[in-house]
């Protein structure tokens, strides 16, 4: 667990506090189990850009409850960012070959 830098620190309230492992015990748990569903309907669908947002999401809660713990706080963050994208490359996707499913098979070139 990282040392807190000073207690006027307005994270260190909150961080460094029983406070924190208090939500962290009663939440983590309830935490892990939607993180679990949600991976589990990724392993299903590939590409399914809303769980991954969703997970993303996930990913952040958990990284508030590392309390104190600035490596896991930012692999968390670095995986919820890499959730996001992945996200968004599926929309973009999925906006591109909508859009090509749309255009008029018979049209003439411009």
């Amino acid at each position: 667990m990282e040392t807190p830098k000073s207690n006027n620190d307005p994270e260190y309230t909150v961080i460094f506090s029983p406070l924190c492992a208090n939500l962290r015990t009663e939440q983590l748990p309830r935490i892990e189990d939607g993180m679990a569903m949600l991976n589990r309907a990724v392993e299903l669908r590939k590409e399914y850009d809303d769980a991954l947002v969703y997970l993303n999401l996930v990913f952040r809660l958990r990284a508030d409850l590392q309390c104190g713990d600035r490596a896991a706080h930012d692999a968390d963050i670095t995986k919820a960012n890499e959730l996001t994208d992945r996200a968004m490359a599926f929309r973009k996707k999925k906006v591109a070959d909508d859009a090509k499913q749309q255009a008029p098979a018979n049209s003439p070139p411009q």
